[in-house]
This record gives structure tokens, sequence and C-alpha cells, in this order.
């Protein structure tokens, strides 16, 4: 497919795509016009729509198909249906399989994401580091809270030589410790009962010696415009370590920073810095880094409140993020961990 791009007297510009047909030699033409300072995300989708019409072989164009759709907030099975049927393509490229494994992960197929990330040896590349790890580590934390499955937490500990990356050094491992805590605080509960008193102090030893790791680290709430920055999780679960610690004021002044910090930040208005590097997303398309932070500092509010106990509220936040964009990775997951009990 050819594309020509032309400026107009206006201000506006067109875009002139065609195609010659190679048996009979039949060419199709479509101009689209568009505006500035206008936002043409429907237009777009249209234009890359069309354009994968003309070659359902480029795996490129499906990617960034599929792209376009996330950020517009396009439903995650209505993004997956898509894919389904083109799995050759999906295959064919890390960064479209990574992006059908994440979406296995949004619509609780954690089985099949890990099933998926098994079966392939990813090439890390720039904007996507840490993005395979993050899927590996939610999909067993997942399952390890919906069966009660202690491997698949120990799991999480160790990354496989096919994700084609290490842990980082001083990586923060607060959700895997607090919910092997919790389980193995649950064992230690049944044990009890059962009189086996020996094992069930070992396994509550062995459940406050998590606790405490997941109570440590940095708890300072920052924005998360870079892969590397403090995921606002972290300080929640070291908030619910805390707790279990018995430590609630240092459980609340977490909570509390997190609230705060979400109320402090909710209108701000962000830009990336010019020279920005380690990006988490691929920038094929303008983002809306004013939206990325509101559903940022929701989601830090959402996980406030509901460390404070006060669980409808939070509820409600997590449903006004989503509600915005459905695609949102952490806030999906976590609404899911949290409330899809």
């Amino acid at each position: 497919m050819n594309f020509t791009f032309r400026e107009n007297p206006d201000g506006s510009a067109s875009v002139i795509c065609s195609e010659i047909e190679n048996m009979f030699h039949t060419k199709s033409e479509t101009e689209f016009t568009l505006y500035p300072d206008k936002a043409y995300a429907d237009r777009a989708l249209q234009i890359l729509e069309k354009a994968y019409a003309m070659d359902e072989t480029d795996a490129r164009v499906l990617y960034e198909l599929d792209l376009l759709k996330k950020r517009m907030g396009i439903a995650p099975e209505t993004r997956l249906a898509l894919l389904d049927a083109h799995l050759d393509l999906v295959h064919s490229r890390d960064d479209l399989l990574l992006e059908y494994i994440t979406l296995q992960n949004l619509t609780g197929r954690y089985e099949k994401a890990l099933e998926l990330i098994a079966g392939h040896r990813f090439h890390p590349w720039e904007g996507g580091e840490g993005k395979v790890p993050e899927q590996y580590l939610l999909a067993n934390v997942a399952l390890g809270v919906r069966n009660n499955d202690e491997a698949r937490f120990l799991a999480a500990y160790t990354y496989p030589e096919n994700l084609g990356e290490g842990k980082l050094h001083g990586a923060q491992e607060n959700r895997q410790n607090y919910y092997l805590g919790c389980l193995l605080e649950e064992k230690a509960r049944i044990l009890k009962e059962k009189d086996c008193l020996s094992a069930a102090e070992d396994a509550m030893d062995k459940a406050n010696e998590l606790f405490l790791k997941a109570s440590s680290g940095i708890s300072v709430p920052a924005s998360a415009m870079y892969y590397n920055d403090q995921p606002p999780e972290t300080i929640f679960y070291q908030g619910l370590a805390w707790k279990k610690l018995g430590n609630d004021r240092e459980a609340e002044h977490r909570f509390d920073l997190l609230i705060d910090y979400g109320n402090a930040h909710m209108e701000d208005h962000v830009s990336i810095d010019y020279f920005a590097v380690s990006l988490p997303d691929l920038l094929v398309f303008d983002e809306d880094l004013d939206l990325k932070n509101r559903l940022h500092c929701l989601f830090m509010k959402a996980l406030g409140l509901y460390g404070k106990g006060a669980i409808d509220e939070s509820r409600r936040l997590f449903e006004e993020a989503l509600s915005m964009n459905s695609n949102t990775f952490q806030i999906a997951t976590h609404y899911a961990l949290l409330f899809a009990k």
C-alpha cells in the first residue's frame, strides 16, 4: 500500500491511501482530510482497518491497529477477538505476542498467558523492558490467589531464561511476598485447628518473615511515566503487610500517602522530557498524558481507600478509571485481584 501526504491551504492535511492489485492491476484509492488541533481517533481507526483489510499478512499494521484500539479504550475482549483470528501474525512479532498475552491476563485467562510465555523466547526491545516479566509475574500471582497455590507464588520469584531479561537488582517483590504470606498465615490457622502446633508456628514464622519483606521499600508515591518508576501498588502492599504485622500506624501512613498524592495531582498537566528514555510504551500514537495521569491518581486513591477499609468507595474509583479505559493494566488486574473473589 502507498501513502501520499498533501498539505492544504487551510492548514489541513490529506492522506491518500492507494494500492494496485497484482492480478488485474486494479487501483483502489481512498483520501482522508485531517484538520489541525482536532483528535481523529475514529478516523485513524477507519484508515488502519482499511489498510489492514488490504493486506491481512502485514503484522506491523495489525500491531498498530491493536495499539490504537488499546489507546481508544476498546474492550480487551474485542481486541482479543481480532488477534485470535490472526494467530500466525501474532506469533511473528514479540510486541504483538506480548499484547496478546497481556489480553489473556486482562480477561482472566492466566493459564493461557503462562502457556504462551513458556512457548516463546523473547528478545527485549527499547520501550519493552520489564513488560514480559510483568505478565509472567501477574499470571503466577493471580493464579496463586485464585487457587491458593503456593507453587504459583514461588514461581514468581524466578524468571525463566526465555523471558529474555533477568530480574532487576533490588526488584520490589512486595506483591508476591504479601500474598504468599497470606497463604502461609491461613495454612498456620488450619494447622493450629488440627492441633499441629509446631507446624502451625513454623508456618506463621515464615508468613511473618514474608510480611516483613513486603513492608519494606520506598514509600514515596510518584508519577508512572517511566518503566522503572515506583509503582503505587508496592506502597499499597507495604501498608497491607504492616497491618498483618500489627503496626496500624505505619499501614495508615502509607494508605494516606497514596490518597493524598492522588488528590494533589489529579488535575496535573503532564509532559514528557524531550530527552526522556525508558518510556514504558511504544509511541506510535500520541497519548493523552493528562488522562494517563488521572488514571494513575485514581488508582493510587482507590488503593489507599481499600487499605483503609473504604471498600465501596475504592470499588467506585476503580470502576470510574476502568470506564475511561479498560485496558489500563494495573488498574484492571488489581480490580480482579481485590474484588473478583
